[in-house]
């Protein structure tokens, strides 16, 4: 289990698990670089999230740096992802919690899950959103 919590760092699998403070999904679906359909998530304010399931071939698809394990994660203050299937289900409370806010959690499902820190612990930011970089309005 490989933890990452500075930039670049990146996480690709078959299922993602997500936990933070605000999670927020995108219903539009966009194109990938990779002509993929996929469905963007915006993950804000302590961020978190760990692969539960990994891909049968360790190849990373989007990022070179990606890590591919089951039980790896990424944490970061704003994450950005998606998956090629819509989230359906965000659950308040639990593991995402702190003393003034319930927290939320959600998992990527899918064929193909990708998830990126934008910001990390000491604000630095990467200087292309994975958002310009990878996807395509639809």
């Amino acid at each position: 289990m490989v933890r990452r919590s500075s930039i670049p760092g990146a996480i690709e699998g078959c299922g993602i698990l997500i936990q933070a403070q605000k999670i927020e999904p995108n219903i539009l679906p966009f194109r990938t670089t990779q002509d993929i359909i996929v469905f963007p998530i915006k993950i804000s304010r302590q961020g978190k999230g760990i692969i539960e399931r990994e891909y049968t071939e360790k190849i990373p698809i989007i990022r070179d740096y990606s890590l591919l394990d089951q039980g790896d994660e990424i944490l970061g203050i704003h994450l950005w992802g998606f998956s090629d299937f819509p989230v359906t289900k965000i659950k308040s409370g639990g593991s995402g919690r702190t003393g003034r806010h319930t927290g939320q959690n959600t998992c990527l499902n899918g064929n193909f899950c990708f998830l990126e820190i934008v910001t990390c612990w000491n604000r630095e930011s990467i200087s292309v959103h994975p958002k310009d970089a990878l996807l395509f309005q639809t």
